[in-house]
């Protein structure tokens, strides 16, 4: 059913499968607004990849739990443009496809620390504009560049980090960040290495 029509106290009980219901650890489903109180507590950032339309509310839940420096809100230029006129303490993250949208969110979010491009874009000129402007680049490798990567073809995340993409998000973190390590000792990144299955 939908959670919007499911109580808490109900939601509250489920557990993940394999999980242990008396080990406050276990998998479960966690409110936003304990999500941030823990972030803060343990000094880590909070990757909000917003996917509502209520961006209202997420604006709202940071700021009453004073978490502006921990929640990191991604989204789509006008979203998160609009969030920060109203809120302009909130830490946002634009998707951005292009020079032009790059040069608007400079226009709309001052300062801007942050931008996503999209994990299909490799465009070092555009990586080097924005880099250059003192803006740092997360870039979605979970479409193709993974899946090559999770069978030890590293081709794709290399043309991304060679290509000055110095915040990769990736589901294989334990095969990426070896060859970015070795990127950064040597400025050499491997075109393969281990599998996901090793």
């Amino acid at each position: 059913g939908l959670i919007s029509e499911t109580s808490w106290e109900v939601l509250a009980t489920y557990h993940r499968d394999n999980s242990d219901p008396d080990d406050p650890e276990s998998w479960q489903i966690a409110r936003f607004d304990d999500a941030l109180a823990l972030a803060k507590e343990l000094d880590l950032i909070v990757y909000i990849d917003q996917k509502t339309g209520r961006s209202d509310l997420v604006a709202q839940a940071i700021a009453e739990a004073e978490a502006f420096g921990v929640a990191l809100v991604r989204d789509g230029l006008p979203s998160v443009a609009a969030m920060i006129e109203n809120e302009p303490r909130l830490l946002v993250m634009p998707a951005i496809n292009g020079d032009a949208e790059f040069t608007l969110a400079q226009t709309l979010i001052d300062p801007l620390y942050i931008v996503e491009i999209p994990g299909g874009l490799a465009d070092d000129t555009l990586v080097d504009t924005i880099r250059a402007a003192g803006v740092k680049v997360q870039q979605d490798m979970l479409g193709p560049a993974d899946v090559f990567g999770s069978v030890g073809n590293y081709s794709h995340w290399k043309e991304r980090v060679v290509g000055g993409v110095r915040m990769p998000q990736t589901d294989f973190p334990q095969l990426l960040v070896p060859a970015a390590l070795d990127f950064d000792l040597s400025g050499e990144f491997p075109g393969s290495g281990p599998t996901a299955a090793e």
